[in-house]
């Protein structure tokens, strides 16, 4: 009879000990950007691109414009 924790068995084969370390280690390093202001320009170009979708006039990729 086989275990279903068994890597082999479990999504990626990573164990539950290492899977809850770099959880940790990634909400860690991650969390501080998270909670920075995101930057007006960047804020900006995501109102526009936004109205764009809405108008129904995004502006038409490199590939559909050949």
């Amino acid at each position: 009879m086989s275990n279903d924790k068994t890597p082999a068995h479990r999504p990626h084969g990573i164990e539950d000990p290492v899977q809850t370390h770099l959880g940790s280690k990634l909400r860690e390093f991650y969390g501080s950007i998270l909670a920075e202001p995101v930057p007006d320009r960047l804020t900006s170009l995501l109102d526009q691109l936004e109205r764009q979708e809405r108008a129904g006039s995004a502006a038409p990729t490199e590939k559909e414009e050949k």
